[in-house]
């Protein structure tokens, strides 16, 4: 089943509205995702089987595990800021993710301190017009 547009969509907005639930004391994990064995090459990502997957990071991020997440510009496999407890906690997530059981990716966790930039907004917002001023 290819990954539809609306559900892709839905997935990222949950994604994006995450952050604010996560827990703040737990440490983060950055997931890399990579094309799999069950890959199908010269198909683009939105054609590849991860609906399963973009339903499972959208609960994830309901639950305020994932922190953000989402697929690189131009490439094949993305990545996710995944909240957890400790590493093994990190790694039995990724081992339930749809996308890893049925080897449509691969995936390398690695724990992740950031260095600068923590109260950042992870996405950019749109510019806001200044307010008129009154006559």
């Amino acid at each position: 089943m290819a990954l539809k547009p609306a559900v892709l969509a839905l997935a990222m907005g949950a994604l994006m509205t995450s952050a604010a639930h996560a827990a703040p004391d737990q440490p983060l994990f950055a997931v890399i995702y990579r094309p799999g064995p069950a890959w199908k090459a010269g198909l683009p990502m939105a054609q590849q089987d991860l609906g399963a997957h973009a339903g499972y990071i959208a609960r994830l991020a309901v639950e305020g595990r994932v922190v953000a997440g989402g697929g690189w510009v131009g490439l094949d496999g993305g990545m996710a800021l995944l909240r957890c407890a400790d590493a093994e906690e990190a790694a039995r997530l990724l081992a339930a993710d749809p996308a890893i059981t049925t080897g449509v990716f691969q995936a390398d966790v690695r724990r992740w301190s950031p260095r600068f930039g923590v109260d950042a907004d992870l996405v950019p917002k749109p510019a806001t017009p200044s307010p008129r001023p009154q006559p």
